[in-house]
C-alpha cells in the first residue's frame, strides 16, 4: 500500500509539474511580450473559464475518485461511474459554451476580452474529457503522468514560435486549450486500451445520485472560487486588465508553490478513504505526517517568497511587474494556509462524512472573501485584493480547526 501511494504521489507530482512548473519556462517570455495589460487579458479570460471548470468538475475529482477507490476494480461498476460522470461533465460544458457565445455576440464587452473568451473556454473541454479522477481512483496515475508531461513539454516551443507580440494573446490561449484537449483525448484512448470500461445503459436515477452525492463538495469548491478566481475577475471589472496582470503574475507563483503539496494530498486521499474502514484513529498517524510536511514545505516557501520577492519578480516577470513585489509578499503565506486547511477539510472532514460542515466553512469564508475582495479591489486595487485573499485563507484554516475539534 505504501509503495502504491508513493508511486501515485510521484505520478501526480509529474502531472502538476507539467501543469504548473513547465509554464515557468514560458512565463518570463509571455509576460514580457504581452506586457501587464495583455497578460492581464489572458489571465482574466482564463479566470472566467475557471468558473466553468468548477461547474463541469462538480467535485468529481473527490467524489468520483472515492467511488472508484471503493469499487476495487469491478468493471461494470467502474463503467457506470465513468460514463455517467462524463455525460454530466459534457452537458455542463455545452451549457457553458452557449453562455460564452451569448456573452461574445450579444453583450457589449471589451473587444480584446471578447476575442480571448472562446479560446480560453476550450480549456474546459480539456478538463471534461481528462479522467484523472478515474486513474487516481484506480491508483494508476503513472499511466497518464508521463503522457501529460510530454504533451505539455511539446507545447512550450509552439508557444515560443507563435507568440511574438501583444496581438498574439489569442494564439497563446488556443495553444493552451488545445494542449489540454489533446491530453484528454489521449487519456481516453488509454482507458479504452486498458479495457477498464464497457458500454452501459445510462440511467437518470444514477445521474441524479451522482449529482446529489457531490452537492456539498461542489458547493464548497464553488464557494472557494468566490475568493480565488473571482479576485481576478473583480480586478478586471473594477480596476482593469493591467491590475489583473500585476496580481495574476504574483498569484501564479503561489499557485505553482502549492503544487508541492497537492500531489501528495491527492495520492493519499484514496488510501485515507479505504483506511477509515478500520476506524478513524487509524488515519491520524498519516495525517500528522502530512501536517509536518506541509508546515516545513509551506514555511520554506513563505520565507523564500517574502524575503526574496523583489529578485523573484524581476527575474521571472521583468521590471514592468515591479508592482507585483508587494502582492507576492502579502500572499506568500497562502500556500501554507491552504495546505493546512486542506488536510483538515479534504483529508479528514470529508472522508469522515462531515460534508455539510465542510461546506459551511467554505461557503461562509467564500462570502466573506468575496465581499473583502470587492472592497479591497475598489479602494486599494491589487494590494487590497491580495490582503483579502490572505485574510480569507486564514479564516478558512481557523474555521476548519474549530469544526474539526468540535466534531471529533
Amino acid at each position: 500500500m505504501k509503495s502504491t501511494v508513493l508511486r501515485n504521489a510521484s505520478s501526480l507530482y509529474l502531472v502538476k509539474f507539467s501543469g504548473y512548473l513547465i509554464p515557468i519556462i514560458t512565463l518570463p517570455y509571455l509576460t514580457r511580450v504581452l506586457g501587464p495589460e495583455y497578460f492581464g487579458y489572458s489571465a482574466l479570460a482564463i479566470a472566467i473559464s475557471h468558473y466553468f471548470v468548477i461547474f463541469s468538475n462538480y467535485g468529481f475529482d473527490l467524489t468520483a475518485t472515492a467511488r472508484i477507490a471503493k469499487i476495487n476494480g469491478r468493471k461494470k461498476q467502474i463503467s457506470n461511474v465513468f460514463w455517467h460522470v462524463i455525460i454530466i461533465k459534457m452537458a455542463i460544458f455545452l451549457f457553458g459554451l452557449a453562455i460564452i457565445l451569448f456573452v461574445i455576440f450579444i453583450l457589449p464587452l471589451d473587444e480584446v476580452l471578447k476575442r480571448c473568451l472562446l479560446p480560453a473556454y476550450f480549456l474546459v473541454l480539456g478538463t471534461v474529457i481528462f479522467p484523472q479522477w478515474l486513474f487516481q481512483g484506480m491508483q494508476r496515475l503513472s499511466n497518464v503522468s508521463i503522457l501529460s508531461t510530454v504533451i505539455r513539454l511539446l507545447s512550450v516551443p509552439i508557444i515560443l514560435l507563435v507568440v511574438k507580440s501583444q496581438s498574439d494573446v489569442y494564439k497563446y490561449l488556443w495553444v493552451n486549450s488545445t494542449t489540454n484537449i489533446v491530453i484528454g483525448l489521449l487519456s481516453l484512448f488509454m482507458v479504452y486500451k486498458l479495457k477498464w470500461v464497457s458500454i452501459v445503459r445510462i440511467k437518470y436515477s444514477y445521474l441524479k445520485g451522482l449529482i446529489f452525492n457531490g452537492w456539498h463538495v461542489f458547493v464548497s469548491i464553488l464557494a472557494t472560487t468566490l475568493y480565488t478566481s473571482s479576485v481576478t475577475v473583480i480586478l478586471g471589472i473594477f480596476v482593469g486588465p493591467a491590475s489583473v496582470g500585476v496580481f495574476a503574475s504574483a498569484n501564479k507563483l503561489t499557485q505553482m508553490a502549492q503544487s508541492i503539496y497537492q500531489p501528495l494530498s491527492a495520492a493519499i486521499y484514496p488510501k485515507i478513504v479505504s483506511t477509515l474502514s478500520l476506524g478513524k484513529e487509524s488515519v491520524f498517524p498519516l495525517v500528522k505526517k502530512l501536517i509536518l510536511f506541509q508546515i516545513v514545505s509551506g514555511g520554506s516557501i513563505f520565507i523564500i517568497f517574502f524575503f526574496f520577492s523583489e529578485n523573484i519578480i524581476s527575474i521571472v516577470f521583468g521590471s514592468e511587474y515591479s508592482a507585483s513585489v508587494e502582492v507576492l509578499e502579502i500572499i506568500a503565506i497562502t500556500p501554507l494556509l491552504i495546505g493546512l486547511s486542506n488536510i483538515l477539510g479534504v483529508q479528514l472532514l470529508l472522508p469522515l462524512g462531515f460534508r455539510r460542515q465542510f461546506s459551511q466553512v467554505i461557503v461562509v469564508s467564500g462570502m466573506v472573501g468575496l465581499m473583502a475582495s470587492i472592497v479591497g479591489a475598489v479602494y486599494f486595487a491589487e494590494i487590497g485584493a491580495a490582503i483579502a485573499v490572505t485574510t480569507t485563507e486564514l479564516l478558512v484554516l481557523l474555521l476548519m480547526v474549530y469544526k474539526f475539534k468540535r466534531l471529533t
